[in-house]
């Protein structure tokens, strides 16, 4: 992940494209610089012109000659970022009709644009553009509407991804306009006026800030389709009746609690999408609409349906997983035109008898309904080609399952099958092209798929006691000459190591000599179990990567990557399987991680390798599931955590030379404490190197150095480290945005360069700026780092980015070099910074630290599920996964159910204790003897909070005292005074967030200047009390400043049935102030829902238990009434009463002074 530094940007170029007279675009002009467009005057009769800007990173100007152009009909800008200024002129090109604007959507290395201050401001049209019928102004810095007082023709109007905030109130000028567009953009309000524009066809509002919507839209009667998703709206307006020719009515992911009887006066309705809303039934009006063919409403609380709704005989397409549904209404059968059903994630026990009515149903999704009672039931479903019943306790699949002659794929994954017998299911296994029986207690092979010739994907993922192959099992194998795709991850294979079974191995080596998905990866997997020879074998098989002709080739095959980021230390690891396999299931055959410093040797000298960082075993898993592996050991990494992942004692006094060491770079001070680190962490990934038999294919070493170097003795010092320590074969790589690539890489074959970057960047120019560095030939084209989403400070909005943009732009990379482009997902999954993982960051002279949450609006959430819960937005992991089944042809391997998660409601925080008043408890002993404060690295501390004790004379508090830190407080203190006779306690509490995650420069915490002063008198005498805080420890009561709470919440059986451990749940911290959170002793990380926008955070399953469970906080600011916590299904981004609150940080003052 990049530094947040500021980044210089090269000046743009624009290539011209053009036609002359009559042809559109006819020949190439030379590409110019900024304005000088002087050709165009030479061309005064050109009727099309496309400006395309070559560096999307930079600024562009609006091409100021075409002014001239008076024939001009079609005018088209692509790829600026942002344009302007628009010159007034441009409304004398009397025969414009299209004029248009556009910019792809982008990330900014950080922060807003250095150069947004230049708003685009388009003139007022004071002359007659009576042919414009088309005008986008798109992903520009647009922050007022255009008046358009002469454009009467336009049809036309585009404005999205903008800054407007506002729409002016004559909107009824442009009657004309039968399509508009305002998604993206901050409007909290429509005008009346809008009501006006009687011509309108298609209205868009998706993704604004607005609470209500006029009453006067009812005026638009001709409004054929209506989008005002991801908004904050509460209610609609009755007046919506009137729009009679609607259509098409898209109201997802607002703060709907109920849906509007009215709705039913909406006849001409054919797609209604309600999903992620709260509401709680459905009206019976909702039967009116006749002609409604898709309804959504996913994600509700519904618990039951109108009785009515067999009404709906228009009706192919009905979603209603993530309800509270019970049961279905009796008439339920006659939807007789249903194509697609999905009731999955219910409560649902049983099916009405007119559910066999549904004759025409292809599609059926049961799953997650754990009280089904599927065997008492007797369903005739002639059409059906796909059945999910996925989690419904089935201990043996149904009888009426057997009639389903036309099912094609079969979903059964997490029941309680041992045995798929051959039987009645012979008719089923004809047609059957895919098999999903993942997590089950199969023993066996399932029989039946000896007789499904057509069977082309079969997943047996997590069916731990099937044992491969026992007795001539491998050769069922021969009866599926369809078979493409056989997945075993988690498939015990001892049974094939044992004496005795070469034979059945040899049968399954030489079947999986074909493409067949992950099966090269599961002979791997097979050979390592083998104890005799496993290196020979290893060598007799060849591994090898390495690049030609600008491609990775892997066993002489060429690769082209896909990866994705995860972080082992942001994931519990008792679901670093199911992430990874998620990953897998994205479409992906690599994955990336980085290795922080910090976590395995968090005190100099001491070394951990076990629970969140066993990175061994989490490269197991890895390879396992199939999967590469692109390890980034750093020793600087980023990766938003706490001081990029350098460990806090490097920044101590005693072992920083007084810190005058510099950090990142070929100081000797510095490469002698990454030679110590790299000589214990180096030869334990030698033996998980590809060619000895792992998964690890490249090693990077730093990470975007181009935005602190150049030092190059400092990167080849660690790639010869590195080469030294994995062997000369290992592939060696650096990674920088392309315009800062010369600062952090080596030019030649030293290292590998490769570059990262943004949606949006133009990815030509990113992979020759890549291609300069690398000797010819090899270049493979690879972009390290592709952005899914971004970071969020606390009092930001939550990081929402375009899914569009990513998936155009992947789409490049992909076909870039004759398809020979490499990408990785940065993140695939982000995660959580527990504890103290999280990093911070400096804007100018304000301190930002970072969300506990890294969920990073990544194609897989925070919690392990897709569809950015929270954030809102498309589905990204379905984009993604679409896009690389699209280009590669292959389908991935089928989708995990969902992550369990559970409500476990609401419980009060009512045991108290001060922090003052635990100290003894917290810290053992009367603190540390000093004459002067002490910061936090040079006690040996590496996070939590450190109290600074010291007592003063009462005299000194008879008038007014100034209390003078001399330097700022990293990063946040209370000061408290307890008075008695004779003398006065003085406490300065201070609690430290994350350090500066760009590593560049001492970031140390706690009080960082000596000389405290009162009075303006040097004060000593100091007891120091370092508090790590990594468990919260035993409670005292008392009530001075920072305080303790605890309570419980309840775990109950029901929930563990059939699992491991809990679900997983959500904390709801709103009300409270800011503080950090523990259940169990583990520690949740930093809360700040003052000011958000986390309002939630996620708890792992496997770190609640059955029963009671304790929940402790200590809290900073304030304690709520009620002193109240819910535990919820759902996270929330939102902010404090779901308002987002500008920017927050603390200002560094050159002193800091409090009054006593």
């Amino acid at each position: 992940m990049g530094a947040s530094a500021s980044r210089s940007r090269p000046k743009p170029t624009i290539s011209v494209l053009n036609d002359e007279m009559l042809q559109e675009v006819f020949s190439h002009l030379p590409i110019v610089e900024r304005q000088t467009l002087v050709p165009l005057v030479c061309k005064p009769r050109l009727t099309v012109l496309e400006v395309t800007v070559s560096e999307e990173t930079s600024n562009a100007p609006f091409p100021q000659n075409v002014v001239h152009l008076k024939h001009l009909q079609r005018l088209l800008l692509y790829g600026a970022v942002h344009l302007g200024p628009v010159p007034d002129g441009i409304w004398q090109l009397c025969d414009l009709k299209m004029l248009d604007m556009q910019s792809r959507p982008m990330l900014w290395w950080g922060g807003e644009p250095e150069d947004a201050e230049d708003d685009l401001v388009l003139p007022d049209s004071r002359c007659y553009m009576q042919h414009l019928e088309n005008l986008t102004v798109n992903g520009q810095s647009l922050q007022a509407f255009p008046r358009l007082e002469a454009t009467m023709g336009l049809q036309t109007l585009d404005l999205s991804t903008n800054q407007l905030t506002t729409l002016p109130d004559d909107l009824d000028r442009l009657p004309h306009v039968t399509k508009l567009t305002l998604s993206l953009n901050k409007l909290t309000e429509l005008p009346g006026s809008l009501g006006g524009m009687e011509g309108l066809e298609e209205l868009k509002l998706g993704d604004n800030q607005m609470t209500t919507l006029p009453a006067g839209m009812g005026q638009l009667s001709a409004l054929t389709a209506l989008s005002v998703e991801r908004n904050c709206l509460t209610e609609v307006p009755s007046s919506i009746t009137h729009m009679t020719n609607l259509e098409d009515l898209y109201m997802r992911s607002l703060r709907l609690e109920a849906m509007p009887a009215f709705i039913g006066g909406l006849t001409a309705l054919c797609s209604l999408d309600m999903a992620g809303n709260a509401i709680q039934s459905l009206p019976d009006s909702l039967s009116s609409l006749v002609h409604l063919v898709e309804l959504d409403c996913m994600d509700n609380k519904l618990t039951e349906l109108p009785a009515g709704i067999g009404r709906l005989t228009a009706l192919r397409k009905l979603s209603l997983p993530h309800n509270a549904l019970r049961m279905l209404p009796t008439g339920f059968g006659l939807l007789s035109s249903l194509v697609a059903l999905d009731i999955s994630h219910n409560e649902l026990a049983a099916f009405p008898a007119s559910f066999s009515l549904l004759t025409q149903l292809q599609t059926l999704n049961l799953g997650f309904n754990r009280s089904m009672q599927l065997h008492c039931q007797e369903l005739h479903l002639p059409s059906l080609e796909s059945l999910d019943v996925s989690c419904c306790s089935l201990k043996s699949v149904p009888d009426w399952v057997a009639g389903l002659t036309c099912l094609k794929k079969l979903t059964l994954q997490v029941n309680f099958l041992t045995a798929l017998p051959e039987g009645p299911y012979l008719r089923l296994a004809g047609p059957l092209s895919e098999l999903c029986v993942i997590q089950n207690p199969f023993l066996e092979f399932p029989r039946v798929v000896r007789h499904a010739s057509n069977l082309y994907r079969l997943n047996m993922s997590g069916c731990k006691r099937l044992l491969l192959f026992k007795e001539d099992e491998s050769m069922i194998l021969n009866h599926m000459p369809s078979l493409r795709h056989l997945d075993l991850w988690g498939v015990d294979m001892w049974e094939l190591s044992r004496p005795g079974k070469a034979a059945q191995l040899a049968a399954l080596e030489q079947w999986a000599g074909r493409p067949l998905g992950n099966l090269p990866a599961l002979i791997s997997a097979l050979n390592q179990r083998c104890d005799a020879d496993r290196q020979a074998c290893w060598e007799q098989n060849g591994q090898d990567f390495s690049f030609n002709d600008d491609k990775f080739m892997i066993d002489g095959q060429a690769l082209q990557i896909i990866s994705g980021s995860l972080h082992y230390n942001r994931i519990h690891p008792t679901y670093w399987q199911d992430r990874l396999a998620r990953a897998r299931s994205m479409g992906l055959n690599a994955i990336q991680t980085y290795v922080p410093w910090n976590l395995h040797e968090p005190y100099m000298g001491e070394y951990r390798w076990s629970g969140f960082a066993d990175l061994e075993g989490f490269l197991r898993i890895a390879q396992e599931t199939g999967l590469l592996v692109i390890l980034r050991p750093g020793p600087y990494i980023c990766a938003e955590m706490d001081w990029g992942g350098l460990p806090s004692w490097l920044a101590s006094s005693a072992i920083a030379g007084g810190r005058s060491m510099k950090l990142r770079s070929s100081d000797p001070v510095y490469l002698a404490h990454v030679d110590r680190w790299w000589s214990v962490l180096l030869p334990k990934m030698a033996q998980y190197m590809y060619y000895n038999g792992g998964p690890i294919v490249m090693v990077q070493v730093e990470n975007e150095y181009g935005f602190f170097g150049p030092d190059p003795d400092y990167i080849r010092h660690l790639a010869a480290l590195a080469k030294s320590a994995l062997g000369d074969e290992a592939v060696i790589f650096t990674t920088d945005p392309p315009s800062i690539i010369a600062n952090g890489t080596l030019a030649g074959d030293q290292v590998y360069s490769v570059v990262d970057f943004p949606p949006g960047t133009n990815v030509s120019w990113a992979f020759q700026a890549q291609a300069s560095f690398n000797p010819k030939g090899q270049s493979p084209p690879y972009c390290s780092e592709f952005y899914t989403g971004w970071l969020t400070h606390w009092g930001e909005k939550m990081a929402n980015t375009s899914a569009e943009a990513l998936i155009s732009t992947f789409k490049e990379i992909l076909a870039f070099g004759n398809n020979s482009g490499s990408v990785d997902f940065y993140m695939a999954h982000g995660g959580t910074s527990w504890g103290f993982q999280s990093g911070g960051g400096m804007s100018g002279s304000t301190y930002r630290p970072q969300l506990t949450s890294y969920d990073y609006d990544a194609p897989i959430s925070e919690a392990g599920d897709v569809g950015q819960p929270g954030i809102g937005g498309p589905n990204k992991f379905e984009m993604i996964r679409g896009a690389i089944e699209e280009h590669t042809g292959v389908e991935p391997p089928p989708r995990l159910p969902p992550p369990r998660i559970a409500g476990l409601g609401t419980v009060s925080l009512q045991d108290s204790a001060s922090l003052l008043a635990a100290l003894p408890t917290l810290y053992a002993g009367d603190g540390i003897c000093g004459t002067h404060p002490i910061n936090m690295e040079d006690l040996g501390q590496r996070h939590g909070v450190t109290v600074y004790r010291t007592w003063l004379p009462a005299g000194l508090l008879r008038e007014s005292a100034v209390l003078d830190l001399a330097a700022p407080v990293h990063d946040y203190a209370h000061v408290l005074l307890n008075g008695k006779v004779g003398q006065v306690q003085l406490d300065i509490v201070v609690h430290a967030m994350g350090r500066d995650s760009t590593a560049s420069f001492f970031d140390n915490k706690g009080l960082v200047a000596p000389d405290v002063r009162i009075n303006g008198m040097v004060h000593t005498g100091w007891r120091l009390f370092p508090l790590e805080l990594d468990i919260p420890g035993d409670l005292q009561p008392g009530d001075d400043g920072p305080v303790f709470v605890r309570g419980s919440v309840h775990v109950g059986a029901g929930l563990l049935e059939g699992h491991e451990h809990p679900p997983d749940t959500f904390i709801d911290l709103t009300g409270w102030g800011k503080g950090l959170a523990w259940i169990n002793d583990f520690n949740l990380g930093w809360y700040w829902p003052s000011i958000g926008p986390q309002m939630t955070h996620y708890i792992p399953g496997p770190v609640l238990r059955e029963g009671a469970n304790e929940v402790v906080l200590l809290e900073f600011e304030r304690l709520p009434k009620g002193q109240q916590v819910t535990f919820t299904v759902r996270p929330n981004f939102s902010g404090p009463e779901g308002k987002i609150h500008a920017t927050h940080g603390i200002t560094a003052a050159p002193d800091m002074q409090e009054h006593l």
